[in-house]
């Protein structure tokens, strides 16, 4: 039984991560696409306003630490990621 419950949960886990230094919408999308094009990363939302970041992944493929790694590596601050509700 706990095969089917990692199954479920490799489908995709959901974060909501804070994000300090955007100032455009050409921040946002550069964001986005970075994200977006890790290995296991299957939706990523960046809202400027908010500054949040909501990013949905595969937990076997990727780590948030790898997530929020990627976004300080463009110059921008990546918070603690959340689990969405």
């Amino acid at each position: 039984m706990a095969t089917s419950s990692a199954s479920d949960k490799a489908v995709g886990t959901t974060v909501i991560v804070p994000v300090t230094g955007m100032s455009c919408v050409s921040c946002a999308a550069t964001i986005k696409r970075t994200v977006k094009n890790i290995d296991g990363v299957s939706n990523v939302e960046v809202s400027l306003a908010a500054r949040t970041m909501r990013v949905t992944y595969a937990p076997a493929r990727v780590s948030p630490d790898r997530i929020v790694a990627a976004v300080n590596a463009l110059g921008y601050q990546a918070g603690t990621p959340v689990e969405a509700k």
